[in-house]
C-alpha cells in the first residue's frame, strides 16, 4: 500500500473524519515509520469511539513497538475488556507481560 497517498488523502479531508479514517491514518503513519504520529492518530480515533477493541489493540501495538510497555499493556487490557476472546489481544498482552518479566501470566495469556 502507498501509505503516503493515504496520508495525503486523509489530511486533505480533515473535517468530519470518523474513527475509521483516524485508524487508517494511524496505520499509514505506522507504514511510513512515524510511530509517535500513529499513537496520536489512534488516540484521536479513540476519542471518537472509546470502546473499540481494534483501536485499543492498534494503539497498544505501536506503544509496544516504541518500548512503552506499561502503556501498551493498559491499551491491551482495555481492548480485552471489550473483546475478551480476541486471540490477537491475548497474544499482544502476553508479549507485553513477557517483556515485563511476568512469564507465568504471559504463558497463561498465550
Amino acid at each position: 500500500m502507498e501509505w503516503g497517498k493515504v496520508l495525503t488523502a486523509i489530511d486533505s479531508a480533515r473535517e468530519g473524519l470518523d474513527e475509521r479514517a483516524h485508524q487508517m491514518r494511524a496505520r499509514a503513519y505506522e507504514g511510513v515509520n512515524e510511530p509517535n504520529k500513529a499513537i496520536e492518530a489512534y488516540r484521536k480515533a479513540l476519542s471518537i469511539h472509546p470502546h473499540s477493541p481494534g483501536l485499543c489493540l492498534g494503539l497498544g501495538a505501536v506503544q509496544r513497538m516504541v518500548g512503552h510497555v506499561a502503556p501498551a499493556k493498559r491499551s491491551f487490557q482495555t481492548a480485552l475488556k471489550y473483546d475478551p476472546q480476541d486471540g490477537r489481544i491475548l497474544n499482544n498482552l502476553g508479549a507485553a507481560r513477557s517483556a515485563q518479566g511476568d512469564l507465568k501470566q504471559a504463558i497463561t495469556l498465550f
